[in-house]
């Protein structure tokens, strides 16, 4: 099946790899066959299209329902604009930044917010997809910030392995996804989360 690389999302020293499969617009989070993530050192670059054979990972948790194993790959072309194919391709949300992922996500309390999947505000149905920026959002210590009447309201990481731009305008086609559930070490009755961030922009 062509899969189109969409984005890679920096982990640690290694790169998830997001696809998009053209055919059936599903979106896709490759692993290798030891279940690991990938060399940014690999062939696997944003905008390029590969014939890929995979199988679904094992022991899946919601909403990382797109994860498969990469069994194996051959090539098929370099796409010209990574935008166009994506718009004509998946429908992506459009709205506030909140409303996505089912209009599930929690936020942080206090200036500036962040946004968040829990179990208490109900699962998204999936945990990667595309979003059209509605406002604009400036690049500040890896993250793009909001700001409104002067103050910044909010922030979202970005964790993209390519460069960020320093500004997304209104209009923008963004690959937004949930990072792995997560509670911090010295607070274990903490609810688990699923922090929302931006892994990769199509300009």
């Amino acid at each position: 099946m062509n899969v189109l690389i969409v984005a890679r999302t920096k982990v640690r020293s290694r790169v998830c790899l997001g696809g998009l499969e053209l055919s059936e617009s599903r979106s896709l989070r490759l692993v290798d066959q030891g279940g690991y993530f990938f060399s940014p050192e690999g062939p696997f670059a944003v905008g390029l299209v590969w014939d890929l054979e995979w199988v679904p990972a094992s022991g899946i948790v919601p909403p990382h329902v797109e994860d498969v194993v990469l069994r194996s790959s051959r090539f098929v072309r370099a796409e010209r604009s990574v935008r166009d194919l994506l718009l004509a391709t998946v429908s992506p949300w459009t709205g506030p930044l909140a409303g996505t992922f089912d209009g599930r996500l929690a936020c942080t309390p206090g200036l500036p917010y962040s946004l968040y999947a829990c179990r208490g505000h109900g699962i998204p149905a999936r945990s990667a997809w595309y979003w059209v920026v509605d406002r604009e959002l400036v690049l500040e210590n890896g993250r793009y910030v909001l700001r409104k009447d002067g103050l910044t309201v909010l922030r979202v990481a970005y964790v993209g392995a390519e460069a960020a731009p320093r500004v997304l305008s209104a209009g923008t086609l963004v690959y937004l996804s949930l990072a792995r559930w997560w509670r911090p070490d010295d607070v274990p009755d903490a609810e688990e989360r699923c922090y929302l961030q931006i892994s990769g922009c199509y300009s």
